[in-house]
């Protein structure tokens, strides 16, 4: 209780003495009561949620200082996590970037994506193959600023194999299959998709992609060749990705975020269906891509539960497309969705990351409601929950003093760090990775 206060005071007073919104996680604004619930946790599943977070997001820090051999004693030891392990991600617009968007130049929509915070990325449609025409020349510069600004970038889609969703020669092709079925057409059909991801895998230096997307709603083409053909498409993925490790994902959507409130839902079964049929045909996936897209006010112990079924393939889990839609009804029944949503994926120990899927309304018009910032920067409620539990809440930032052994010692959040070290007019900075617990003797 008397951390909330003291958050709920700094917040107050920042924003009466300088009228602004922040980005570094304190502005509670309209979220007091998920921040009180996260402070003061009484329901059992967020508890649980709490342990698990500590036992897989965090390692044991021990710190030994010696100057001339021997300890240092009350020694100032600041220890500052500076960017997390766990994949924090935005996915942006490709136009909004390089034109802006809202009342945000070019210039200002990117320095609002590092303010954010986010350590990876991806784009919306600016690596889907039908859409190449439109984004294509805008990408190579950005791909440039985000390597620049060390922040990883996922590629989606590598094949989207719905009419709706291929490109005009793609489906062409479906049409003039599904008239005449010979083996000629599918063979053409066939080296086209071959094709495509031949083309498009090598073209792009992303650490993962969406190999295929939504297999489940979009089967026009497996309808013609098989679906043994999505194995193909992964073995093409891997032979041709520019990372030779490249994460391989097949992503759906509605399989965790389910409306249906039963556990196995049929949606959620047919992408198991999937998964179990790829890994049997020895496809190299390597991850599974969860959309997780809300719309409905679904219980923390059912997105928990569905997480723990997908744990039997004992593959990395990515929330691809996660934002919560307007059925969820009210800016802070979506808070509330965004905390519940992000506590259980970031304490499980198989999700690796969550990508906020629309940042700013306008980049996609049928997610105007769904941002995680408004059209002139200012974070919206689902924004401030985001900031919080990133910046404030999930964070390491502690000063220490040496112990009679010159040790220091505690338990922090997995990723980067800045060390600082204060004793008798001596400084020493230096960055540290804590990806285990670690031990180490550093020299003053």
């Amino acid at each position: 209780m008397q951390l909330y206060r003291h958050i709920l005071l700094f917040t107050l007073l920042f924003a009466t003495c300088f009228g602004a919104q922040s980005l570094d996680g304190t502005d509670i604004t309209g979220i007091e009561s998920i921040v009180q619930a996260v402070e003061q946790p009484d329901e059992r599943w967020r508890k649980e949620a709490e342990d698990r977070i500590r036992e897989h997001r965090k390692a044991n820090i021990k710190l030994h200082i010696v100057h001339g051999g021997k300890p240092v004693t009350n020694a100032t030891v600041r220890i500052k996590l500076t960017r997390h392990a766990f994949r924090f991600g935005g996915i942006v617009s490709a136009r909004s970037m390089t034109y802006g968007q809202g009342s945000l130049s070019a210039n200002e929509y990117r320095q609002h994506f590092l303010d954010f915070g986010f350590n990876t990325a991806g784009f919306n449609n600016g690596l889907k193959y039908k859409l190449r025409k439109g984004n294509e020349t805008l990408i190579p510069e950005l791909l440039d600023w985000f390597e620049k600004n060390r922040i990883p970038v996922r590629g989606h889609c590598l094949i989207w194999p719905g009419r709706d969703h291929m490109s005009k020669e793609m489906t062409a092709l479906v049409e003039e299959c599904q008239s005449d079925p010979s083996k000629k057409n599918r063979r053409k059909l066939e080296a086209l998709c071959e094709e495509q991801i031949e083309t498009w895998a090598p073209k792009w230096n992303v650490f993962e992609w969406d190999v295929i997307n939504e297999t489940r709603g979009n089967f026009h083409v497996a309808e013609l060749l098989g679906e043994e053909i999505y194995t193909d498409w992964f073995r093409l993925a891997r032979r041709h990705a520019v990372q030779r490790n490249a994460g391989l994902y097949l992503n759906e959507n509605r399989v965790v975020s389910d409306p249906e409130p039963e556990v196995l839902s049929k949606k959620f079964r047919l992408y198991i269906e999937a998964v179990k049929k790829l890994l049997k045909e020895k496809a190299p996936i390597s991850g599974l891509g969860m959309q997780s897209r809300f719309h409905a006010m679904t219980p923390a112990e059912t997105i928990f539960d569905r997480l723990e079924e997908l744990a039997e393939f004992d593959l990395p889990i990515a929330a691809t497309e996660f934002e919560i839609g307007d059925p969820v009804g009210g800016d802070l029944n979506k808070a509330v969705m965004t905390e519940r949503v992000m506590t259980v994926y970031f304490s499980h120990p198989l999700v690796n990351g969550i990508y906020a899927w629309t940042l700013m309304g306008l980049d996609n018009v049928e997610d105007s409601g769904r941002g995680v910032f408004e059209t002139d920067g200012h974070p919206t409620l689902c924004g401030k929950v985001w900031l919080y539990l990133m910046k404030s809440h999930w964070i390491t930032d502690e000063q220490l003093s040496t112990d009679e052994k010159g040790s220091i010692s505690l338990r922090g959040f997995l990723g980067e760090y800045e060390i600082t070290i204060e004793h008798n007019g001596r400084t020493k900075t230096f960055p540290l990775t804590l990806d285990k617990n670690l031990r180490q003797t550093i020299r003053l």
